[in-house]
């Protein structure tokens, strides 16, 4: 990989794992049955949970079957439509900010051997993020980085919420290819879920890694053998292969 210039990293389950998620659930279910109790309506546990599944249902039909992600207000008006609820602006905002919120309240957490090798990485090649936005957008995707002290090591973003598309769609990772100027032969996307990370960037004509160190829901439904280029399981495996 001598003609390497540009390396792109997905955010979930690759750079941060996500962890917190229960704390991060829980908190935005505490405060939709708080602000909607506000409006003399009595939630239960039992029902919201239905209806979150029944929004995260409508969210993988459109990722997956239209390569877009929902935003949390889009996500919320789902809720509020299954357990038959009135659309109170000021009650529906707040509700949305908790759920974009959440990833402060309770964070993920950058991934082991992450903080190590970004700053190596970042001296000898530019980095992109590429990355499928859910609750949170782009701007609290940043700020999150920011807070770790690795966003200055970025020079390009790509998030679905700000490029109207998710991952494997073109555009997803194209986005940064031009931006850039780079040859997509000269760039690798590392990332984790083999029909988003690996398909788009192969379709992309970028070297693919399929990083497996974090197991999730979404990295189960990987098949048992990758297109990827390379597969790591380690930041360290990555450094290795790439002689850094």
């Amino acid at each position: 990989m001598k003609d390497l210039q540009v390396i792109t990293i997905d955010f979930w389950n690759t750079l941060f794992d996500s962890v917190n998620h229960e704390n991060r659930y829980k908190y935005r279910n505490d405060i939709f049955i708080e602000e909607t109790s506000k409006l003399g309506f009595n939630i239960n546990e039992f029902d919201l949970d239905n209806a979150i599944k029944e929004s995260w249902a409508y969210f993988e039909d459109h990722w997956i079957n239209k390569m877009r992600t929902p935003e949390s207000s889009e996500l919320v008006q789902v809720i509020f439509s299954y357990l038959n609820l009135p659309y109170e602006k000021n009650t529906f905002n707040r509700i949305v900010t908790s759920y974009e919120d959440s990833l402060f309240e309770h964070p993920p957490v950058l991934i082991d051997g992450v903080r190590e090798l970004l700053p190596k990485l970042a001296e000898k090649y530019r980095l992109g993020l590429i990355s499928d936005t859910g609750y949170s957008p782009g701007t609290h995707l940043r700020k999150l980085m920011s807070d770790n002290d690795i966003l200055d090591y970025f020079t390009s973003f790509s998030f679905s919420n700000e490029t109207g598309v998710s991952k494997p769609h073109e555009k997803a990772f194209q986005t940064i290819l031009q931006e850039l100027k780079v040859d997509p032969k000269h760039s690798l996307h590392i990332g984790d879920i083999e029909r988003t990370d690996v398909v788009g960037a192969n379709n992309s004509g970028m070297i693919s890694v399929l990083f497996t160190g974090v197991e999730s829901e979404f990295d189960r439904k990987n098949p048992e053998i990758t297109s990827a280029d390379i597969s790591i399981n380690h930041w360290s495996e990555l450094s290795e292969a790439l002689n850094i």
